[in-house]
């Protein structure tokens, strides 16, 4: 048997603890049961950037496809909308990458419910996390906030193995981790709370072997799967998308809406979860129907 890291081990017995204690004196915040329902709209790798196609990459068609998203997401009834992070591509200087910013950020924001954003690696390849961050009207990169019964959780994984923080194209996009700190407010967040936990991440925490994986996700995990709140676990980065269940939590990789022309390609969702653990998701385009019901 390999010897755990000696960092890894010192982080679990600071955070493993807590919840153990909690299963077993049986505290409210280790999970509930309730009929509430959130209902929103996603949208992944938008990738926009003002400049020739690339492959399958259609930067321009972005725009398009957005659009497309959005009047489908106004015509309905949402709580909110969400983006999973490569919101932008790479521009060769600060000001391209703003222009780029502003320009989808113009499309997105004629949704009429609130809207919320993930960091993602190519969201920092020029600018700065601050400057993405400042950009999009945020201050952390990492948050919660609440909905119908619902904890909302969203994570930033892009650190570097070694704690450092993406910034400005400092990093490998396939070296990527939550670090130490935010592994330990996700933990603080799980414990203080009774609400059902919907995560939403850019990397795939169901896929720490793969090059779009987060590679410390097996602790990310047990946190998680320790808590006993959460429900479904969002995610974007791997183009072709996937779905998968470790433990009893659902891991849903959604497909990029930059992959293939416009207007026969396109990509985005409309997912529903239940407090019960009933989550269905509406693809569009590209995005195929996914389904999953707890204990079943």
């Amino acid at each position: 048997m390999k010897k755990m890291n000696q960092k890894r081990m010192r982080f679990l017995c600071r955070v493993l603890p807590v919840f153990a204690g909690c299963l077993i004196l049986g505290i409210s915040g280790c999970g509930s049961k309730n009929k509430q329902t959130i209902r929103f709209g996603i949208v992944t790798d938008v990738h926009y950037a003002d400049r020739e196609t690339a492959g399958t990459r259609h930067y321009h068609n972005s725009m398009g496809k957005l659009e497309q998203a959005i009047a489908e997401f106004n015509g309905t009834q949402l709580d909110f909308v969400i983006e999973l992070g490569d919101f932008i591509d790479k521009g060769a200087t600060v000001s391209q990458e703003m222009a780029f910013m502003e320009k989808i950020d113009s499309v997105y924001q004629t949704v009429n419910v609130p809207r919320y954003y993930v960091l993602g690696n190519h969201d920092v390849a020029t600018f700065s996390k601050k400057q993405f961050l400042q950009a999009a009207g945020y201050s952390e990169s990492y948050y919660t906030f609440h909905q119908n019964g619902f904890q909302i959780i969203v994570l930033d994984a892009c650190f570097r193995a070694d704690g450092v923080a993406y910034d400005a194209g400092n990093y490998d996009w396939k070296d990527s981790i939550l670090s130490i700190p935010q592994i330990e407010w996700l933990a603080e967040n799980l414990y203080s709370g009774n609400q059902p936990v919907v995560v939403f991440i850019h990397q795939r925490l169901d896929a720490e072997m793969a090059s779009t994986g987060v590679k410390n996700a097996k602790d990310v995990r047990h946190v998680l799967e320790a808590s006993g709140r959460v429900k479904a676990v969002f995610q974007g980065h791997h183009h072709p998308g996937h779905q998968a269940v470790i433990n009893n939590i659902p891991y849903f990789t959604l497909s990029a809406m930059i992959e293939g022309p416009f207007p026969e390609n396109n990509a985005y969702s409309i997912a529903e979860v239940t407090a019960g653990g009933k989550i269905t998701i509406n693809g569009f385009g590209n995005q195929p129907d996914r389904h999953y019901s707890e204990g079943k």
